[in-house]
Protein backbone atom coordinates (compact mmCIF):
# COMPACT_ATOMS: atom_id res chain seq x y z
CA UNK A 1 0.00 0.00 0.00
CA UNK A 2 0.82 3.41 -0.76
CA UNK A 3 -1.11 5.49 2.27
CA UNK A 4 -4.68 4.40 1.10
CA UNK A 5 -4.02 2.87 -2.04
CA UNK A 6 -2.50 -0.14 -3.69
CA UNK A 7 0.68 0.12 -4.78
CA UNK A 8 1.33 -1.00 -8.45
CA UNK A 9 3.26 -4.66 -8.86
CA UNK A 10 4.67 -6.49 -11.89
CA UNK A 11 2.18 -9.00 -13.29
CA UNK A 12 4.68 -11.36 -12.40
CA UNK A 13 4.65 -10.97 -8.88
CA UNK A 14 1.04 -10.91 -8.36
CA UNK A 15 1.17 -14.54 -10.63
CA UNK A 16 3.60 -16.41 -8.18
CA UNK A 17 1.44 -14.89 -5.71
CA UNK A 18 -1.57 -16.36 -6.74
CA UNK A 19 0.06 -19.46 -7.53
CA UNK A 20 0.86 -20.20 -3.68
CA UNK A 21 -2.25 -19.42 -2.67
CA UNK A 22 -4.29 -22.63 -1.68
CA UNK A 23 -7.55 -23.48 -2.94
CA UNK A 24 -9.00 -21.05 -0.09
CA UNK A 25 -6.98 -18.22 -1.72
CA UNK A 26 -4.72 -17.85 1.74
CA UNK A 27 -1.13 -17.65 0.98
CA UNK A 28 0.87 -19.80 3.87
CA UNK A 29 4.18 -17.83 4.61
CA UNK A 30 7.33 -20.70 5.14
CA UNK A 31 8.83 -20.79 9.01
CA UNK A 32 11.73 -18.03 9.44
CA UNK A 33 15.47 -19.59 8.52
CA UNK A 34 16.75 -17.80 11.84
CA UNK A 35 14.12 -18.88 14.08
CA UNK A 36 15.39 -20.66 17.07
CA UNK A 37 13.90 -23.85 18.14
CA UNK A 38 11.99 -23.65 21.58
CA UNK A 39 12.83 -25.32 24.58
CA UNK A 40 9.33 -26.86 25.51
CA UNK A 41 7.57 -29.23 23.94
CA UNK A 42 4.52 -28.55 22.70
CA UNK A 43 1.69 -29.68 25.78
CA UNK A 44 4.57 -28.84 28.02
CA UNK A 45 3.67 -27.84 31.61
CA UNK A 46 5.81 -24.45 32.20
CA UNK A 47 5.77 -22.17 35.32
CA UNK A 48 6.08 -18.31 34.65
CA UNK A 49 9.22 -16.96 37.08
CA UNK A 50 9.37 -13.55 36.72
CA UNK A 51 6.92 -10.47 35.86
CA UNK A 52 3.34 -9.74 36.48
CA UNK A 53 1.94 -13.54 35.96
CA UNK A 54 4.91 -14.93 38.24
CA UNK A 55 4.12 -18.38 39.87
CA UNK A 56 1.14 -18.70 37.51
CA UNK A 57 1.42 -22.43 36.10
CA UNK A 58 0.80 -22.87 32.23
CA UNK A 59 0.25 -25.21 29.08
CA UNK A 60 3.39 -24.22 26.73
CA UNK A 61 1.51 -24.02 22.94
CA UNK A 62 4.18 -22.54 20.99
CA UNK A 63 6.67 -19.86 20.44
CA UNK A 64 7.44 -17.01 18.30
CA UNK A 65 10.65 -15.52 16.34
CA UNK A 66 11.09 -12.65 18.98
CA UNK A 67 11.81 -14.52 21.55
CA UNK A 68 8.55 -15.41 23.09
CA UNK A 69 6.60 -18.42 23.96
CA UNK A 70 2.87 -18.68 23.40
CA UNK A 71 1.31 -20.46 27.08
CA UNK A 72 -1.98 -21.19 27.63
CA UNK A 73 -2.74 -19.55 31.32
CA UNK A 74 -5.63 -19.61 33.45
CA UNK A 75 -7.44 -16.13 33.76
CA UNK A 76 -10.43 -15.25 35.04
CA UNK A 77 -11.91 -18.65 34.65
CA UNK A 78 -10.79 -19.63 31.01
CA UNK A 79 -7.63 -20.71 29.63
CA UNK A 80 -5.99 -17.53 27.43
CA UNK A 81 -3.69 -18.05 24.95
CA UNK A 82 -0.58 -15.31 26.17
CA UNK A 83 2.47 -14.55 24.39
CA UNK A 84 5.05 -14.02 27.16
CA UNK A 85 9.23 -13.10 27.02
CA UNK A 86 11.14 -16.55 27.22
CA UNK A 87 13.20 -15.39 29.66
CA UNK A 88 9.98 -15.51 32.17
CA UNK A 89 9.29 -19.31 31.53
CA UNK A 90 10.53 -22.53 33.02
CA UNK A 91 9.89 -25.86 33.05
CA UNK A 92 7.32 -26.91 36.11
CA UNK A 93 9.10 -29.25 38.59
Amino acid sequence: MTGAVPSRRPDEEIVKLIERADADGVIRLLPRRDARPSRFAEGAKVQIVAGPFRGFEAIHTGHMAQERELILLELLGAQRQVAVDSRLVAARE
